[in-house]
C-alpha cells in the first residue's frame, strides 16, 4: 500500500485593488492633509494660507475685503503664490463654493481648500434661516442641512482642507480653547479634521511672530488635537512647515 501523500493546495491569489484593500504605504502617499486652525482675530490665518499653503482655494467666509492684506502682503513677496478666493456668505454660495472647489482639485488647478472663517460661515447661514421664519429645533435643523451637503462633498475632495475657526476660551481660560462654530458643525468640522492646531502671534518671537502650536502646550493649550506628531513644538506658522511636522506630503 502506497503511502498517502498530502495534498498540497496553492492559496489563490488576492488582487487586493478589487476588494477596495489600500496598503498603508499606499495610504500614506495618498493621504490629504485636514486640518483645524483654531486663532483668534486678526492673527494672521488668511495670510499664512495664502502665502503658505500649496496652491490654494480660499473660500472667503469673512466678508469682501477679508482677502486684502493676504493679497498685499503676498505682492511683496518676490515670487508671488498664485492663490484663488471664492467669497461665500448664503447657503447657495456655499454649495458653489465646493462644486468650484471639486472642479478646480480635478483638474489640478488647486491643491488646498481652505474654510475662512467656518465661524463666519455658519454664522451666515444662521442669519439666512432666521430671515425664513426659522426658530428653535427648526432653525437649526435648516442650519444643518444647509451646511452638510456641501460639507460631505468637500471632504471627498482631492486635495488639502484646512478649516479656520476663532476660538471660545473655556472656564479654564486659553488651556479650555474651543473652537467657536454653532449648531451641529462644532462636532462635525472638529470630529472629521486629522489634525487640529492653535495659531496665535507671539511678539518675543520675531521675525516670525506668528505660530502654530502644535500638540498640548501646557497651560497655554491642553488640547491633544494632533494625531500623527511625535512632539509638542512651535513652529511658524508656515503650512509647509506644518505639513513637514505632521508628515504630509504637499
Amino acid at each position: 500500500m502506497s503511502e498517502a501523500t498530502e495534498e498540497v493546495r496553492t492559496p489563490p491569489a488576492v488582487d487586493l485593488a478589487s476588494l477596495g484593500i489600500t496598503t498603508g504605504a499606499e495610504a500614506q502617499k495618498d493621504a490629504y492633509a485636514r486640518i483645524l486652525v483654531l486663532a483668534n482675530y486678526k492673527v494672521g490665518k488668511t495670510t499664512a494660507i495664502a502665502t503658505t499653503a500649496p496652491k490654494p482655494l480660499i473660500i472667503n467666509c469673512d466678508g469682501l475685503g477679508a482677502t486684502t492684506g493676504a493679497q498685499h502682503i503676498n505682492s511683496q513677496f518676490e515670487d508671488e503664490v498664485e492663490f484663488l478666493v471664492k467669497d461665500c456668505n448664503s447657503s447657495m454660495q456655499w454649495a458653489a463654493s465646493v462644486e468650484a472647489a471639486y472642479k478646480l482639485a480635478e483638474a489640478g488647478i488647486i491643491k488646498t481648500v481652505a474654510v475662512d472663517t467656518a465661524t463666519f460661515l455658519l454664522a451666515s447661514l444662521k442669519v439666512e434661516a432666521e430671515n425664513k421664519k426659522f426658530a428653535g429645533f427648526d432653525l437649526w435643523n435648516e442650519v444643518d442641512s444647509t451646511f452638510s451637503k456641501p460639507w460631505r462633498k468637500l471632504l471627498k475632495i482631492p486635495a488639502h482642507l484646512i478649516v479656520t475657526t476663532h476660538i471660545t476660551p473655556g472656564y479654564e481660560g486659553e488651556a479650555g480653547i474651543a473652537p467657536s462654530i454653532q449648531g451641529s458643525a462644532k462636532t462635525k468640522i472638529p470630529g472629521a479634521m486629522h489634525d487640529i492646531v492653535l495659531m496665535d502671534c507671539v511678539a518675543d518671537r520675531k521675525p516670525h511672530e506668528r505660530v502654530f502650536y502644535v500638540g498640548p502646550q501646557g497651560a497655554k493649550w491642553s488640547s491633544t488635537g494632533c494625531r500623527n506628531t511625535k512632539k509638542s513644538a512651535i513652529i511658524e506658522a508656515d503650512f509647509l512647515k506644518l505639513f513637514k511636522e505632521l508628515g504630509i506630503e504637499p
